[in-house]
């Protein structure tokens, strides 16, 4: 069976779908990450919203991952996802002004 999407430019190297994701961010491709049997039936920024909420669930320090709440938020649409070109995180930065309020 042939692969759809490869991971690989070369046969003898391989990569997680993690490492491929977070290269794929690093050049500004996220969109490949998706399945092209999909085709165009999608809301494009909903898949980036969901892509970049499991890459910040995949930090491998814990104090960099947002807590379930925080990903709650971001899927309801309650919170925003900017991404910050750095390697630390991508930020969420909440709509509603009483949140930060709380975490004072």
């Amino acid at each position: 069976m042939e692969r759809t999407i490869p991971f690989t430019d070369k046969k003898e190297e391989s990569f997680s779908i993690l490492e491929w994701a977070n290269l794929l961010k690093e050049k500004g491709s996220l969109m490949e990450l998706v399945d092209r049997r999909l085709g165009s039936d999608f809301n494009k920024e909903e898949v980036l919203v969901m892509i970049k909420v499991a890459l910040l669930c995949t930090k491998v320090t814990a104090t960099q991952r947002p807590t379930m709440s925080s990903v709650v938020s971001i899927l309801e649409g309650r919170t925003i996802v900017e991404e910050v070109y750095s390697e630390t995180n991508l930020y969420p930065t909440h709509l509603d002004s009483s949140y930060w309020e709380k975490r004072g």
